[in-house]
């Protein structure tokens, strides 16, 4: 018999075409057989609830359908999974079923794109003859409808009015049709009520009674729901619940639309024979029409029974109903976000990292204490690995690792070695990378989590150390940031080189302002001698050649004066009338003439010279100005970046002796603590044989 079921749930786990037939056939039916047990549970209460029970249902039947066809939105799973059976003494068939699951997964892995044509080839049958007996129904309600319409004209105003006084709408409109035993309404928005032609012979309360009937279908939408029903009964056609529960929300929908009918006992007797009467005269090929009949849902004798019965619920929805729907709901719902798979179990790999554990004695005076110490140590240690928060920080670690790793379900196991202080961290999972990285991110976030212990039983006066290293660790990072922005905006080189470039710049500017200022003491006061009428000042330190018109003028003051002394000569022994004397006289009138002239031009010549002289001048003092300006601030600059310097490499020097000190006596305090190393990292992750067995059966399990 096991054997027959692991050949069946093979057989499943290769072919998508069968495993969807047969997870959709038991997800549907576990859904039906919920809401028939609810229906049984609300059969004291009233119709209202046990309706919305099969229409929940069918809600669901869409959902379920809708997750059958498209797995990829499938948050939770059911997993079927089995072992290889195994023939005790006979350890061949062990390697061969390891080798037929091998080859199996190996086929799955080439065949893949097989197995979803194999999926994709039964969601199209299944919709395709979905579609055709939708359609089929369509044409066939369609077809009735017009063979309905062609024998039927308007009712009269008498009828029109009594579907008024019920509550149906002004555009209603009210058919009467020849050989039709029982009345029917259609349509939702545009509600279309259809009476026999025999309805002239009801009395007013039964017309009054068939007309709160219909009314009853048109308020609660029970036109729209049996099309909904026939709709997914389409979609499962292949299912024979599905069918049996959308004839029973037919009938419940007739049991709900008696209650709302019924106004009082006295009611009930007179409309359970209606109900009777009418029944009596229907044939079974006027009830296809898919409209919302009041004598074509069957179950006549039970809803007579129920109209003459005393229970309180009629026409309401009481506390008990509406916990057992939304049990209901959430059940449904969750069979309805269940995809059934059927898979072998996995093949299962081990890696095994190991650990060491030793300590320092106490108490070397007292070993019974001393082995009690260790074996806390080593039960703790156990128990640490693994806990289910350790494991979670490997999972966190190396999914931020190795993100395009697959995952998969890593068990730990943590055993000592017998008569030693090593202990063995074994991982079991189904991928052997996976597994070998996890048991290594174990390794690495139990070595943290243990630093973090210690750094929590730290003595007090530790804590201060590492709360004042903390400061002088920020202090000093201030100051290289401070360092650093200062070098970002200026650089301390060119600084330098600009230092020095300025001041020899300035030096030059110097010199040539004392040059201009002693040249344009020159030109005012050769300025003053030619106005006074003496002799010009010579420029010694002037490396420009005197111009024509100084030269000039000299020339011509030189030959007055010889022409002077000349005339004081000659007058000595002659009279002024003398021609020597008129000769040397207008000689002297000549040069004077001309040294006038010469003075004049000369003099504005000097003034112009002095004029571009006290320009270049003043240009000279704003540019030692701009340039002492400039040196001072790259002077502020450089002491400034020494400054910075000077403060980093101080901060730097007290957090180096403050990191020793702390050092000293961080090495004190884990001196008094087990020291735990990793003798080996996680191994190469090997294959584990599986023990044979019967099958498992894992359900609502998370999908991985």
């Amino acid at each position: 018999m096991n054997a027959i079921i692991l050949s069946i749930l093979r057989g499943m786990s290769q072919n998508d075409f069968l495993a969807l037939f047969v997870a959709a056939l038991l997800g549907s039916s576990a859904m039906v057989l919920v809401a028939a047990a609810a229906g049984i549970l609300l059969r004291r209460q009233s119709a209202h609830s046990r309706c919305w029970v099969w229409k929940l249902t069918f809600l669901a039947l869409v959902g379920f359908a809708a997750w059958q066809l498209r797995p990829d939105l499938t948050p939770t799973m059911a997993v079927i999974e089995w072992q290889f059976d195994d023939i005790p003494g006979s350890p061949p068939l062990k390697e061969q079923a390891i080798s037929e699951f091998t080859r199996t997964n190996d086929m799955a892995m080439t065949d893949d794109s097989m197995v979803h044509l194999n999926r994709k080839m039964g969601i199209t049958l299944w919709l395709t003859v979905a579609v055709l007996t939708l359609l089929g129904r369509i044409v066939a309600v369609f077809i009735g409808m017009r063979r309905l319409a062609s024998r039927s004209h308007d009712a009269p105003t008498q009828i029109q009015n009594a579907g008024k006084d019920v509550g149906f709408p002004n555009h209603t409109r009210y058919r009467l049709v020849q050989q039709l035993e029982s009345p029917m309404m259609t349509g939702w928005r545009r509600a279309t009520v259809w009476l026999p032609l025999s309805c002239d012979q009801w009395s007013a309360a039964q017309l009054g009674m068939v007309m709160r009937h219909e009314a009853a279908h048109w308020r609660r939408g029970d036109y729209v729901w049996k099309w909904f029903s026939t709709i997914v009964a389409n979609l499962w056609w292949w299912h024979p619940l599905v069918w049996w529960a959308k004839r029973k929300l037919t009938i419940e929908t007739e049991f709900a639309a008696d209650e709302l009918t019924v106004n009082s006992r006295e009611d009930a007797a007179p409309y359970a024979q209606t109900l009777v009467e009418m029944a009596s005269g229907v044939q079974r090929r006027q009830r296809g029409l898919n409209g919302v009949t009041m004598v074509g849902g069957g179950g006549i004798g039970e809803r007579v029974k129920r109209m003459m019965s005393t229970y309180q619920w009629h026409g309401r929805i009481g506390i008990k109903s509406l916990i057992t729907l939304a049990l209901v709901g959430v059940l449904v719902l969750g069979i309805a976000t269940t995809t059934i798979q059927f898979s072998p179990q996995p093949q299962l790999f081990a890696s095994t990292a190991r650990l060491v554990v030793g300590r320092q004695p106490t108490d070397p005076s007292s070993p019974i204490h001393w082995q009690e110490q260790l074996q806390d140590i080593y039960g703790t240690l156990i128990e640490t690995l693994e806990s289910a928060d350790m494991s979670r920080r490997a999972t966190e670690r190396i999914a931020a690792l190795s993100p395009d790793l697959s995952t998969c379900e890593v068990e730990v196991q943590v055993t000592q070695s017998k008569g030693t202080a090593t202990f063995n961290v074994k991982g079991t999972g189904t991928n052997p990378e996976y597994v070998q990285g996890f048991v290594n991110a174990l390794i690495d976030e139990f070595f943290a989590y243990r630093q973090q212990m210690l750094v929590k039983s730290q003595p007090q006066e530790l804590k201060i150390l590492y709360t004042m290293l903390e400061g002088r660790e920020s202090k000093l990072k201030e100051a290289e940031e401070a360092l650093a922005d200062f070098r970002s905006k200026i650089d301390p080189v060119v600084a330098l080189q600009d230092q020095d470039d300025n001041s020899h710049e300035l030096e030059r500017l110097n010199v040539e302002r004392d040059t201009t200022r002693n040249e344009l003491g020159y030109v005012k006061r050769n300025i003053e001698a030619l106005r006074k009428g003496g002799d010009l000042e010579s420029d010694e330190k002037s490396e420009q050649p005197a111009s024509s018109i100084e030269s000039l003028y000299s020339t011509t003051k030189r030959e007055l004066f010889v022409l002077q002394a000349e005339r004081e000569y000659h007058l000595k022994t002659k009279p002024k009338s003398d021609p020597s004397v008129i000769r040397i006289d207008e000689e002297m009138g000549r040069l004077n003439h001309l040294k006038q002239s010469t003075s004049l031009q000369l003099q504005e010549l000097l003034q112009l010279r002095s004029i571009a002289l006290e320009t270049k001048l003043a240009d000279l003092d704003q540019r030692i100005k701009t340039l002492r300006s400039a040196i001072l601030k790259l002077s502020a600059s450089i002491v400034t970046h020494e400054n910075l310097k000077m403060e980093r490499d101080r901060r730097k020097a007290l957090l180096d002796s403050h990191a020793n000190r702390l050092l000293d006596s961080k090495g004190a305090f884990e001196s008094a603590f087990p020291y735990i190393v990793a003798q080996s990292r996680a191994s190469k992750s090997i294959l584990i044989p599986r023990k044979s067995g019967l099958p498992l059966w894992n359900l609502w399990t998370s999908a991985q």
